[in-house]
């Protein structure tokens, strides 16, 4: 799977319903229906199943350039 661009973050449309871009790794962006993205971190700790999601914060103006620094 290819990991996104800040061209493809830029580009992400609001739709109806909430819905996540894959990133790798666990990491997502989020896009709700008022247009706001956000970055999500999805992990579980060792020796438990239970999955945890991590708001990590909103896409700004050149936050998608930093995704290098954050992967």
């Amino acid at each position: 799977m290819s990991r996104l661009t800040a061209k493809k973050v830029e580009n992400a449309l609001p739709r109806k319903k909430e819905y996540k871009l894959h990133d790798g790794d666990g990491l997502f962006l989020r896009v709700r229906p008022s247009g706001a993205k956000s970055w999500l971190f999805s992990f579980s700790l060792p020796n438990d199943s239970t999955l945890i999601r991590m708001t990590l914060g909103s896409v700004k103006r050149y936050f998608a350039e930093f995704l290098s620094i954050i992967r």
